[in-house]
């Protein structure tokens, strides 16, 4: 049997037979033309660009219905680049210039668009230059360069497996005959698994090589929960699999009955397991599965699912839908958390190191109507509910300084226009930034609440690119280094008595969740996918064991010994639990 790695994206187990569909860009051969047909191939390409913007129209309406406001939005990027005259006139000049005929010049220039987000090395551009296939294909098919997609037309039941998908293909995926999706790029936050993690079947995303190692029929095992792809398992392997599925639906199961009961140390301290989430429209989900309220609301989906940026009834509608799902429960909104790399179409010119560059809160007070937008619709939102509102990517003491000050001067705004608006809104800080860590007494003086986020934070501790392959083994939370700035930030919080999160992957890792207690979290805010089997850890531990775990942890050298330490402890005070993982 072989087993690949790959990203978690929507949980399940299943086991069927693979189809696989290698390459999606299919080559479009160069039929010259002459200079009389140069009118007729520039009108035909002004229909196709057409036809397929109302097609668009007709899928966005439809995904509208089927999986909501916010995933058929996805389908604004591509309405904004057919309606971009830059991508129109290059199809045309190729026309004029190269006398190219009309099928040939539109995939050619959408190639070189490609090329160009491709080139920028950031991973939100990586998906965007994914999102342009679904466009060439759908110009080239009214061109009459393409046959039918292979994809529409599955009529068994398949594990899919595909080196590439567009939105628009996982959006119009049957699940009657896919039962679980293995993609070759893209991560658990791209376009396409945004579609595809609301079918309801098991995905996973960036499993390198399946479509070399798979052959077509052969017998596959999708796991999305640990994310991994099992190819050709023995008959032996499979009954363990099956069995194992069969545990994790009892234990979910369970779990659900339970899911409204206090997640309750065995010596009765209560641990906060909240939620992070994308979109509006996973908060039902999250409640379903015990989420005490929404650590962590990402923003960014709203700009990346768009061509413009959101208005503020566009963000208030957003913000309003998921504290009304919330009925009462707090919901913590996170400020636009992106570079300026990743906004519009166009950008400036690529930096060379961004990660260490303009994004996140930096980018904010560089674009401060953009940001003044957003703050104006929280603002607005706390008046109804339970919200507060998280600063990302804080390094120094100005850049909160000068957040704050622009939230008091939109509040002033709100006041004189009469506006109802909170008056009193929680602010918090994401702890991301070592030099944030080291300085979190001191922050602790000026917010309501931190929200340790463990994924960058690990990353500028240990010098580790995260999305780099080549250096991937060294990046781990786990790491002594990176647990040592945890706890000082938990007891800086604690000494001066304000609330402390995490909301990193680490949250999400059974394995840890002892270790976080014992450093002295008591709020975790995670995938929610996973919150069942964190609240079941927290049931099955005592506090004093945490504490005592979290002495022993703190003494390792390595992230490799922290691990085999944990899995030891977790298997001590949860064997159920540890047998259950298969572990």
């Amino acid at each position: 049997m072989l087993q690949l790695p790959a990203i978690p994206v929507a949980p399940g187990l299943a086991v069927g037979e693979a189809m696989v569909v290698r390459d999606l860009r299919e080559g479009v051969e160069r039929q010259p033309i002459e200079a009389q047909q140069v009118d007729s191939e520039c009108l035909r390409v002004q229909d196709a660009l057409d036809r397929v913007a109302g097609e668009l129209e007709d899928d966005r309406d439809r995904v509208k219905v089927d999986l909501g406001a916010e995933a058929a939005e996805i389908f604004a990027f591509h309405l904004g680049l057919l309606r971009d005259p830059a991508l129109r006139e290059a199809i045309l000049n190729r026309i004029r210039g190269n006398l190219d005929d009309a099928a040939h010049a539109t995939a050619e220039s959408i190639l070189d668009l490609s090329r160009r987000f491709q080139a920028l090395n950031d991973p939100i551009f990586r998906e965007k230059a994914d999102d342009l296939l679904d466009l060439e294909r759908r110009l080239l098919r009214k061109l009459g360069a393409l046959g039918e997609d292979r994809i529409q037309s599955i009529d068994r039941p398949v594990i899919l497996i595909a080196a590439r998908l567009t939105p628009a293909q996982a959006a119009g995926l049957d699940t009657t005959f896919v039962k679980a999706l293995v993609m070759e790029t893209g991560g658990r936050t791209s376009h396409v698994s945004i579609m595809a993690s609301a079918l309801g079947i098991p995905v996973i995303a960036g499993c390198r090589g399946s479509t070399r190692h798979v052959k077509e029929h052969s017998t596959v095992v999708v796991d999305g929960d640990a994310g991994r792809l099992l190819v050709r398992p023995l008959d032996d392997e499979l009954a363990q699999l099956r069995e194992m599925a069969s545990r994790r639906a009892a234990r979910i199961a369970e779990a659900l009955d339970h899911a409204h009961e206090p997640a309750v140390t065995a010596d009765g301290v209560e641990i906060s397991i909240q939620g992070n989430i994308e979109l509006a429209r996973e908060v039902k989900g999250l409640l379903e599965v015990g989420g005490d309220g929404v650590g962590l609301f990402r923003t960014e989906y709203l700009y990346l699912t768009s061509s413009r940026a959101p208005t503020e009834e566009e963000h208030l509608q957003q913000y309003r839908k998921a504290l009304n799902d919330l009925g009462g429960r707090t919901l913590t909104i996170r400020t636009f958390d992106l570079g300026a790399d990743k906004v519009g179409l166009v950008g400036p010119d690529p930096e060379p190191n961004p990660m260490l560059g303009l994004r996140s809160i930096r980018y904010c007070l560089r674009n401060m109507q953009m940001f003044r937008v957003q703050l104006r619709a929280i603002l607005r939102v706390a008046a109804e509910g339970p919200v507060r509102v998280m600063f990302p990517l804080i390094g120094v003491h100005s850049e909160l300084r000068q957040a704050r000050m622009a939230l008091e001067d939109v509040r002033e705004e709100l006041l004189e226009e009469g506006l109802p608006h909170s008056r009193d809104l929680p602010v918090g800080m994401m702890i991301e930034v070592p030099s944030a860590a080291l300085m979190a007494s001191s922050f602790a003086r000026e917010v309501d609440f931190f929200s340790i986020g463990t994924n960058d934070l690990t990353q500028y501790v240990l010098a580790v690119d995260r999305g780099n392959d080549s250096v991937a083994s060294l990046y781990s939370s786990a790491h002594p280094a990176v647990l040592r700035m945890v706890k000082d930030v938990a007891s800086a919080a604690r000494h001066h008595g304000i609330d402390c999160s995490l909301c990193g992957e680490a949250a999400s890792d059974p394995c840890l969740t002892m270790l976080l207690l014992g450093l002295g979290l008591r709020t975790l805010s995670l995938t929610p996918s996973r919150i069942p089997d964190i609240r079941r850890v927290v049931r099955s531990v005592r506090m004093a064991d945490c504490e005592r775990v979290a002495r022993r942890v703190l003494r390792l050298e390595s992230d490799r010994q922290v691990l085999r330490c944990l899995q030891e402890e977790l298997g001590r005070a949860a064997p159920d639990f540890r047998a259950e993982q298969g572990s």
